[in-house]
Formats: structure tokens, sequence, C-alpha cells
């Protein structure tokens, strides 16, 4: 075999050769490596030439016609030997080798082969603004990762995504020891990729004042209520109950990368049920969960919604309902439910004793909840307070022990049983009206929940 720079017009030089002589009725195939020295980003001119004779154009030996020898050239192949992904340090590109040998049942492309990835992007740091490129599959991380990575045709800038949002919900997600590990082979819009991502952190995607975010279940933001809603400042209440029988059981199936990534399937109670008592089964699976812990805590997670947060409630408000958004929590009054006896404005105030704009009847323990007018949204409920009147009489006062120091006159007050004056519900979404009013959708907060 010999080769030479193409178009040139200087003689041939000698590239190997190969020297055959077998007695097998199996095909031989041999290759002759070359690296030219002088130019190798060449193109080049190839000859080759068998020089003996092949055996079928003399006489047969044994007389049988029985010998017989063909040589073919079957391929050329030519490659440099460079980096075939070399560019900036930026592009994104994994690469992935393979060292293999060639046997009669392996031959020519590898087209498929398994191996263990983790997706490299930017993963928080823990410190506000700080994100460092890195292996990660925190899904707060990869949920930025599907809105700007090279997969979506139309990447989003940074000024259109809810940072701090994302950097509070990694740090929920690595306290929760939630993670994300989906192989996504297929074709999915960005909203489908999202909603897998957010739910493997027990979230949901949302857009907040025009940023990408996400409404996390997370129970550290529901301490603190950020606002208070009566028929004072709300009308149009509707409330809805499911009236259904939840499961005993979850059967979840999963890929546990603890099992060699085979298929598993796995029974988690509800509480109160195990093997001898439970009767009623559903299936379920929680993409991107990939062992025993995550789906287990999910699937306990889904079974406590399940029971504890069978309402869901609707009321609409003017502008106070600004203060809040999708994931606050927010506490609620409205005899139509019987929660609360009545609501308020505060009419006067002498020493620690309140005077309503409103007659109430007097329960048996008396708690009330207040939400001040100095622009703060925080609702403070205080038991045990006095009522101007006994049980059963009806009163317009009630007396504090020691009266916050920020109430006065115009405070909205709701007042009632002990433990019932007010619903703590969770903000579930808001819808715009007209005069900037909302209707504002909301469940039970379900301490039970907090798994």
């Amino acid at each position: 075999m010999w080769y030479r720079i193409s178009g040139s017009a200087s003689n041939f030089t000698l590239g190997g050769s190969v020297n055959l002589h077998e007695n097998t009725h199996s095909v031989l195939r041999r290759s002759v490596e070359v690296t030219p020295g002088d130019a190798p980003e060449e193109l080049y001119e190839v000859l080759v030439r068998r020089l003996q004779s092949d055996d079928r154009e003399g006489p047969d030996p044994d007389g049988d016609n029985t010998r017989y020898s063909r040589t073919d050239w079957t391929a050329l192949v030519a490659f440099s030997n460079v980096d075939p992904v070399a560019g900036s340090p930026g592009n994104c590109v994994a690469e992935i080798g393979l060292k293999i040998v060639a046997s009669s049942q392996l031959s020519g492309v590898i087209e498929n082969f398994n191996f263990l990835g983790t997706s490299i992007c930017l993963d928080y740091d823990g410190i506000p603004g700080s994100w460092t490129k890195r292996a990660t599959n925190n899904p707060a991380a990869l949920f930025r990762y599907i809105l700007q990575g090279q997969a979506n045709r139309n990447p989003v800038a940074d000024c259109r995504i809810d940072i701090s949002k994302l950097e509070e919900w990694h740090d929920f997600c690595f306290t929760k020891g939630f993670t994300f590990n989906q192989v996504r082979d297929f074709q999915a819009t960005v909203a489908d990729a999202l909603t897998d991502c957010a739910a493997a952190g027990r979230a949901r995607f949302s857009q907040s004042n025009g940023l990408w975010s996400v409404v996390v279940d997370d129970h550290s933001n529901y301490v603190t209520p950020v606002q208070l809603f009566t028929p004072r400042n709300s009308w149009g209440f509707t409330g809805n109950k499911k009236f259904i029988d939840p499961p005993h059981a979850f059967r979840v199936r999963f890929v546990d990368a603890d099992n060699n990534y085979e298929q598993t399937e796995i029974i988690v109670y509800a509480p109160g049920y195990n093997v001898g008592t439970a009767t009623r089964f559903e299936s379920i699976e929680f993409p991107g969960l990939t062992n025993v812990t995550e789906n287990t805590t999910m699937a306990q997670y889904q079974l406590a919604v399940a029971q504890y947060r069978q309402e869901t409630f609707s009321f609409s408000a003017d502008i106070e309902q600004i203060v809040c958004i999708a994931g606050d929590s927010i506490l609620v009054q409205n005899d139509a439910i019987k929660v609360g006896i009545v609501a308020a404005r505060i009419k006067a105030i002498a020493g620690n004793t309140v005077t309503l704009d409103s007659e109430f009847e007097v329960p048996t323990s008396t708690s009330a909840v207040l939400r001040y007018d100095t622009g703060s949204t925080i609702a403070t409920r205080v038991d045990a307070v006095t009522p101007g009147a006994a049980a059963g009489q009806y009163t317009d006062q009630i007396t504090y022990a020691a009266i916050p120091v920020e109430a006065q006159v115009g405070d909205l007050i709701t007042v009632g049983e002990t433990s019932q004056e007010t619903l703590h519900l969770v903000v579930d979404a808001i819808t715009p009206g007209a005069n900037e009013s909302a209707v504002i959708k909301c469940f039970p907060v379900a301490p039970e929940t907090d798994i």
C-alpha cells in the first residue's frame, strides 16, 4: 500500500504491506495503519496492489478446483488525531471515551452502550447570588438549567428568573435530601420538564411578577401568616370539600439506583395501616426519584395530602391581596364555615381594653387575632383575652393582659372560640380581577403533610 499527497507529482511512499497465507474457508481481514509524517492534515491518494496473482488464474494443483483466493479492498478510513469537539470551554458538550477489543462478534460502530451521567450546570453555593458550574442533581439547579441550558431553544435571561426563590428552594431540597435523576431521552415541552423537576423537590413551577419561579410546599414559610382576611376585607367566600377515600397504601415503582438501576416496587402504607390491615392500594410513580428513601418520603407526603387537604377555599379581595403570593400562608375568618364569631375594626383603645365597632356573643373561651394597620402584614393571635361580658352575653369590648404596642384605632380584629377564631391556609393561586381586586384560592396548611 502506497500513498502521496493528492495532486502531487512526487513518487508514492510505501505505507505498509500485508502477508496472507492461510488454509481456511473463513474470510480473513487485515488492515494497515499509516500515520503520514509530512503533512497530516492534507488529502491523500492511496494505491493498493496485490503482488501475487489470484490462485484461480492458474491451474489447481489438486485438480479438484477447490482452491480459491480473492482480495477485496473494503474500506478506507481517514481521521485526524485531534479533539473532535474542540472549542470554547463553555460549549457544554460531554465527551465519552470507549476502549474496546474488536472481534468477530463486535466490529464497526458501537451503537448502544450504558453509562451513569450527572448534569454539569450552575449550582447554588449557599451564598446569595453565588452559583458555580459543577455536577449536581439538586432540583433547583436543574430547574434553572432547563430554563437556560442548550436544550432550550429560547434560553431565559437571569433577569427573568426569580433567582432568590430558587436559592431558597435549593436549600430546602438540600436539607430534605431531594434530588432529580431522570433520563430524559424523549421530546417534551419546557413546561413538562419544569413540572417533573419541580415535583421532585415538592414544588410546582409558576410565574410571579413576570419571573419564572416555583411554589414550594415548605412549612417553614407558614410560620408567620402575611395577611388576615375576614368579611370586612373580602367577599364571595366559597368552600369545596372532596369526599374521597384515601388509599391505605401506595405501590411505588421506580428505577432503583441502589439495585443496579433495576425496576423496583415498594409498598408505602398510610399511618395506621400495615401489611395486615391495608386493603385499598393505588399505584404511583415519581419521575426522577431513584432510591427507596426518596420514594418512601414522597409517597408518605402524597398520602398525607390526600387525607388532610381535601378542602379548598376561594374568596375575592381588594388591594389588600397585593401582599400575598402563591405559597404564602394567611389567616381567614368567615362565619359561613363557623370559623370565628366576629370580624370588626377597633373603635377605641383605653389602656388594655379595646372597643370594637361590632358586638359579638361571648364564647366559653375567647381569643383574638389582630392585624395591625401600620403597614405591617403580621397578624398576632392572643389567647385568653377577657371579654366585656359573661359567656353567652353580647359585648363590644375585650381586654388584653398587655395590649400590643402596635395596636391602634382602625386595626382589623377577629374574635372567636380559642383556637377556632381563624383558619390557617396556604395561598394556592391568585387570579387578578378588575380595580386591583383578585380571587384567592387556598388550602389548609395541614402540619401533618410536613414529612
